[in-house]
């Protein structure tokens, strides 16, 4: 076992994180400085660069982690001070919750729905992990010496902490709260951040003078970048295109990843906490002089500095939280409405599309700043650049519509965040678009219209339903390079809706459900071989949607009947194991799961205009089913935030969208809902 005493940069300076906030309950995005000498945290107006308000929390904070929500900011007291986590409320910049964390707290992070923080425990080489909803420690994981830095990546499917005298990363699994491995980097690794993409972790070497670069899907090193001395925190753009780096050399780094060499730097007396804004455009770096500077990300200069408390210093985590908004395709007027999550604006911020594009569905880009949407009328997919650094978010770009075949319509991100799978209805084809440059490739012409498309979690194959021909096509490496391997396999009668059992690093099986007159059922296919190895008959009659969800670990998946009041419940393990629940109200077109509680869904029930809620939570599966609330007109989808803290449903004959807050399997209608005014809502995305 090694040294598990706090490093030398630790003992000596002042350590903190930054986080930038950017909520619907503010006019501006703003930046959480925990001062370690002051024991408070100063929080800035990132608009006007002035400091708003000033926190006391507990004795020298260091990391800080913001819930995706906005709703609050999570501040870790670590070295001589309480190794306490302080909750603060963001509406009112007070501590609503304090909880103990283990021996000497340091780095801290908030997986992406988040329902829990990570937290390095320095002295004690080990993570505490809380539940946010409870504020309590649900599991406590033991990782190599000293950890400090932690990050998850952005799917929340892994934790990766740089164990400061490991000499080595550990990778926890999210969902299993245990270590998979231990990746061995340079000496003494400190902070660490991994590209929006997921694809890459880069880790601050401060003894190596230098930055490692792990693959997340081979988990190994793969490049290292020689930096100024002593690295410390890292943070990376939202685009994923360069790393910055403090060090010891009163320097930040710039490291362009495409090449993975540094290509600026920039002087700065003692900078140690990082945080990038939202939009990308400046990172805010504090010094240990009492002050945070702002680098301009297009020049890399030093544009303004604000004063802040005694001792900023170490920013090994970093949370950023973006305005809440829902964005709404209007299919007539061809516009996309911006909903603010909060105050629910009656008056929604309209961004027109064009004229007759008959927009049809929306792709968000994982960092929430490209939306993409595809047009049935003009044969094109629009690109918009959004800021939501304001107080409502703008285009600050539309770039060139990219022509995609013939009446675009399904459009889906690939796990990895790198490329758009579009399909046209008018050309039976399946398109492919690159985000790094917009470029379009045509992956397959396929026998019949293409009805949707899904991508397993691992991203290695891309199916569609082919209902007119009682069909699947199977693409094999979607995101590889041409020739493509298309498999197609016959199911049931007019299959409709995927779900999958694979994981980010497991290819799994698909799942299709046969919605016919004869033969209601669901078919595994093994996606490998293209095959159909098992299916099961289904109670009640239409199944029209499918949705995985995990009830106390286990893998299950709902799937909801359009002429029958019930729901399947189908488990994995024990396979093809069926339970029915008779006890629901009306037949359901749709199952909206919860994204934070993933035993929870939502039953949309057109022919009613009602929505069920359906609690799974318990060992006894034995479901809470809810009260139900009633929609607009015509009801045909929803979403919700990362959170799970809303649902929205869209209207398509009355124009509008009914908000609702959520508890469990409870719904009320949110204060100022529905927001009403749309057009014809279609396409539906949450951001974030």
């Amino acid at each position: 076992m090694r040294n598990t005493t706090i490093p030398k940069q630790i003992q000596n300076y002042a350590c903190i994180s930054l986080c930038l906030l950017g909520s619907a309950k503010v006019n501006a995005a703003q930046l959480y400085v925990p001062n370690q000498g002051s024991s408070n945290v100063s929080v800035i107006d990132t608009s006007t660069n002035s400091i708003t308000a000033t926190i006391t929390v507990q004795a020298n904070p260091y990391g800080i982690a913001v819930a995706p929500n906005g709703a609050h900011a999570y501040v870790v007291s670590g070295p001589y001070g309480s190794s306490t986590v302080s909750v603060i409320d963001t509406a009112t910049n007070t501590i609503t919750a304090t909880v103990t964390a283990g021996v000497t707290p340091i780095g801290v992070a908030i997986t992406p729905n988040g329902s829990y923080l990570y937290i390095t425990n320095n002295n004690a080489s080990s993570i505490s992990i809380i539940n946010t909803l409870t504020n309590t420690i649900v599991a406590t994981v033991g990782v190599d010496s000293s950890p400090l830095g932690v990050a998850i990546t952005p799917d929340g499917s892994y934790a990766y902490v740089a164990n400061y005298g490991g000499n080595d990363v550990s990778v926890i699994n999210v969902s299993t709260h245990t270590l998979i491995t231990n990746i061995p980097v340079g000496q003494t690794p400190y902070g660490i951040a991994v590209t929006p993409n997921g694809s890459y972790a880069y880790v601050a070497n401060s003894n190596g003078s230098n930055v490692s670069v792990i693959d997340t899907v081979t988990r190994t090193v793969v490049a290292t970048v020689t930096t100024s001395s002593n690295p410390t925190a890292i943070a990376i753009t939202p685009n994923g295109s360069h790393a910055y780096v403090t060090t010891g050399s009163n320097l930040v780094d710039v490291i362009d990843t495409s090449t993975n060499t540094v290509t600026a730097t920039i002087s700065l007396l003692n900078p140690f906490g990082l945080a990038v804004a939202p939009n990308g455009a400046y990172v805010y770096a504090a010094n240990l002089a009492g002050a945070v500077a702002l680098i301009d990300t297009s020049t890399n200069t030093i544009t303004a500095t604000v004063s802040v408390g005694i001792s900023p210093g170490n920013g090994l985590t970093l949370g950023f939280s973006v305005p809440h908004y829902a964005c709404i395709l209007d299919e007539t007027g061809s516009n996309l409405y911006l909903i603010d999550e909060t105050a629910l604006n009656t008056t929604p911020v309209s961004l027109s599309l064009g004229s007759s594009l008959s927009p049809r569905n929306i792709a968000l880009t994982n960092d929430r700043m490209h939306a993409y949407i595809t047009n049935t009328g003009s044969n094109t997919i629009s690109y918009i650049a959004m800021d939501y650094e304001s107080i409502y978010p703008t285009a600050i770009a539309t770039g060139s519509p990219i022509t995609v075949g013939s009446q675009p319509s399904t459009i889906t991100l690939s796990p990895d965040g790198n490329y758009l799978y579009v399909a046209d209805i008018g050309d039976n084809s399946i398109y492919r678009v690159t985000l790094s440059n917009n470029s379009t490739t045509q992956l397959a012409t396929l026998s019949a219209v293409p009805e949707n498309i899904a991508i397993n979690p691992k991203g290695d194959f891309l199916v569609s339903a082919l209902s007119s021909v009682n069909q699947v096509a199977i693409i094999t490496s979607p995101s590889g390079s041409a020739p493509f391997t298309v498999a197609t396999v016959s199911v049931g009668t007019r299959p409709n809706d995927f779900a999958f059992d694979g994981t980010g690093t497991a290819t799994g099986n698909a799942y299709v459900i046969c919605n016919g007159a004869v033969n209601h059922n669901l078919q595994q296919i093994d996606l490998a071989t293209a095959a159909v190895t098992d299916a099961l008959t289904l109670n009640g009659s239409t199944p029209s949607a499918i949705s995985k969800m995990t009830i106390d670990s286990n893998t299950y998946f709902l799937i909801a009947m359009a002429s029958s009041p019930l729901v399947n419940l189908v488990s994995v393990s024990p396979f093809f194991a069926i339970t029915s629940y008779p006890s629901i109200s009306d037949p359901a077109t749709q199952v909206l799961v919860n994204p934070e509680t993933s035993s929870i869904a939502y039953l949309l029930q057109p022919s009613t205009r009602k929505v069920q809620g359906i609690d799974f939570t318990g060992s006894t599966i034995s479901p809470v089913v809810g009260m139900q609330v009633t929609t607009g007109t015509a009801p045909i989808g929803g979403g919700s935030p990362a959170d799970g803290s809303q649902l929205y449903i869209l209207n398509s004959a009355d124009g509008s969208v009914s908000v609702y807050t959520t508890s469990g399997a409870t719904l009320t209608t949110a204060t100022g809902a529905p927001v009403t005014g749309l057009g014809t809502p279609r396409g539906v995305s949450i951001c974030p």
